[in-house]
């Protein structure tokens, strides 16, 4: 026990005051319950318990005997040392990337700044500790990455860095070193370094870069790519950059004025190199002097000792369980009576906001029993494919185009084309803008006029069958009471146009808007697409030879997204041609019915999928180029943008 250690040794002095307070405690006791003076003699002894005095019980000791053991704790006794470090390395960088025209140069291959990016990564990956930031700069420098020590962040970024993204052409080396300055500040060093990737400086900004590099505490390091005797400049899309004369520029390395530099900033000029030397220069301490003091920081540790306190406060629960036993059993008895946490928060909620949460769920059958009248109600009524009572919903609504389009909507589910085309135009003399209402309109015009060439196809190869039964001999009579089978084929022909056409109207007019109520209230459920009629089986039934569309309810605003285009619609309604099984259906004619939903959402057909995937343009430096171009404009509006007098 020679090791024995009080961290906090003057608790000690609250322990000697226990016997004090213990002894004070006693006597106002045994005052309080001095009795005898106030008792008669006689009947002291029947009346008095004498050896409660005399010998006072341990439940009222325990107590003083808890207080001291937490005394003890809080001193904190120790008999082990533990070894931690006293410095811990943290150093901060910033790379200074130049984006100007002049990277394109060819003297390296294939470029300089091909040859910047791999270099870049690869010092990245280089480090082991502390953090960094990254900058790019062209006519004006922004910040790509703050001070951060995820590497993966910073290699990310490196390959989509390009002069083509930086908001103005130039090489503004300057405003970079200073900006380099600010992260480092911000983010609380002292020291650090500012790691410049560069080729050159413009003679109008040397003098004010040798100025900040000498002004600034950090050390500088400028990594130089390109030679001193130049090369064209060639971009990306093999044009090489010439002036306004028209001749072709060579851009030139200043490797003199860039050891300048690097001198003024208390750093070091590296040379471009094939190798990985070069690298390993750049990753190092700038003087082997900082790098053994960095070494000996690093080595540098000290004892602490380990409180053994709170090892103590265990001991605290012993006595306290010993007091609480009898206690125990109603303990647990009241934590099987305690009434469970309710699962159900309905009672806290609104019809409002219960119908809400039921649309959302697709639920909207439960959904229109909680709303009131009005447009939610009826759009409501509309997804739950009740047509009848969202028509009479939206018949109560103020005539406008949206309700006079949403009504159209229901009269074609309704299979009254009539009316729906009627419904329609009225929407449209109130806002012929309405893109939606157009092409519903359209899509009903067609498919009467389908119906009524299929009808009069029917009536002639009704007629032909009669000639055909008139020619028949005599003698076969039983053949005359049954279905020829050719009317048979007729007739399944026409189903199958029809089905087809059905679900080209109920597919081209579902993505016509997206689903939100009239004056909903705020936090109101984003409205699903609605499925064809055929394949969710609680729509109004329909007669043979008739395929009404099936648009969604016109959201609040007046425009409306365009319909689907004709070719689209043929070719994701192919699949619906089979109407033996709803649930058998080609999966590119369900997709094209079922739109979108919050709670569901369909997977689009595999041949416009592809088609759209090809038309997405794959450039990951998009959110690279306009967030530099919004922070250049805010620039711009303060007044804070310099004119670049060399654009490369």
């Amino acid at each position: 026990m020679t090791d024995f250690h009080l961290i906090r040794p003057w608790w000690l002095l609250a322990l000697a005051l226990l016997p004090a307070l213990y002894l004070a405690s006693k006597r106002y006791r045994n005052h309080g319950l001095n009795w005898q003076q106030l008792v008669p003699e006689h009947l002291q002894a029947a009346m008095l318990m004498r050896h409660q005095d005399q010998h006072p019980s341990r439940r009222s000791q325990w107590p003083w005997w808890l207080a001291a053991l937490c005394m003890l704790a809080l001193s904190g006794p120790s008999w082990t040392r533990l070894e931690v470090p006293v410095f811990q390395l943290n150093q901060g960088r910033v790379i200074v990337m130049d984006m100007s025209y002049s990277m394109y140069a060819t003297d390296l291959t294939p470029n300089r700044l091909t040859q910047s990016r791999f270099k870049a990564i690869d010092l990245i990956r280089s480090f082991d500790e502390g953090e960094t930031g990254l900058i790019a700069y062209a006519g004006d420098a922004f910040t790509l990455a703050p001070m951060t020590d995820d590497k993966q962040t910073l290699l990310n970024l490196i390959p989509t860095l390009s002069p083509e993204i930086m908001p103005v052409p130039g090489s503004d080396l300057p405003s970079a070193l200073e900006l380099a300055s600010t992260l480092l500040k911000d983010a609380g060093y002292h020291k650090g370094e500012i790691i410049l990737f560069i080729d050159g400086i413009n003679d109008e900004h040397a003098s004010r870069a040798l100025e900040l590099a000498q002004s600034q505490p950090w050390n500088l390091k400028v990594y130089v790519l390109g030679t001193d005797a130049g090369a064209p400049m060639r971009r990306s899309d093999g044009k090489l950059v010439k002036n306004r004369a028209g001749e072709v520029i060579v851009a030139q390395a200043n490797t003199a004025l860039l050891n300048k530099l690097a001198d003024a900033g208390n750093g070091r000029l590296i040379p471009f190199r094939a190798g990985d030397q070069d690298i390993a220069t750049l990753a190092a301490p700038l003087h082997r002097q900082d790098q053994s003091k960095h070494t000996q920081q690093q080595q540098r540790s000290t004892d602490q000792w380990q409180d053994m306190g709170i090892y103590l406060l265990p001991l605290l629960l012993l006595p306290a369980a010993w007091f609480a036993r009898r206690y125990l059993p109603l303990l647990m008895l009241s934590l099987l009576v305690l009434p469970p946490a309710p699962a159900d928060a309905a009672w806290w909620q609104s019809s409002q906001s219960q119908a809400n949460e039921l649309m959302r769920q697709g639920q909207h059958q439960q959904a229109a029993d909680l709303l009131p009248d009005g447009s939610q109600k009826a759009e409501a009524y509309y997804r739950s494919n009740q047509f009848e009572q969202a028509l009479t919903q939206y018949q109560q609504l103020p005539q406008s185009a949206r309700s006079l389009y949403n009504q159209g909507n229901a009269l074609a589910r309704l299979n009254q084309l009539k009316p729906a085309q009627h419904a329609y135009e009225q929407a449209l003399a109130l806002n012929p803008k309405l893109e939606a209402a157009q092409a519903n309109l359209q899509l009903v015009k067609q498919l009467q006029e389908q119906q009524q060439k299929q009808q009069q196809a029917g009536d002639g190869d009704q007629g032909q069958e009669g000639q055909q039964d008139q020619n028949q001999q005599p003698g076969d009579q039983d053949g005359q009471e049954q279905t020829p089978p050719s009317d048979n084929q007729s007739q399944q022909s026409q189903d199958q146009s029809q089905n087809s056409n059905q679900s080209q109207g109920q597919s081209a007019s579902d993505d016509q808007s997206q689903s939100a109520p009239d004056s909903d209230p705020q936090g109101s459920p984003p409205r699903p697409e609605l499925g064809d009629s055929h394949d969710s089986g609680t729509g109004a039934r329909q007669p043979d030879g008739q395929a009404p569309p099936a648009p969604a309810p016109l959201p609040p605003s007046d425009d409306a997204q365009p319909s689907q285009t004709r070719e689209e619609f043929e070719a994701a309604s192919e699949g619906a041609n089979d109407t033996s099984s709803p649930d058998q259906a080609h999966p590119q004619g369900r997709a094209a019915a079922d739109g979108p939903s919050d709670t569901e959402q369909q997977e689009p057909p595999a041949s416009i999928d592809a088609r759209t995937l090809e038309r997405i343009q794959d450039d990951p430096s998009l959110l690279l180029r306009n967030k530099m171009k919004l922070e250049y404009e805010r620039r711009r509006r303060a007044g804070q943008i310099n004119e670049e007098r060399t654009q490369w």
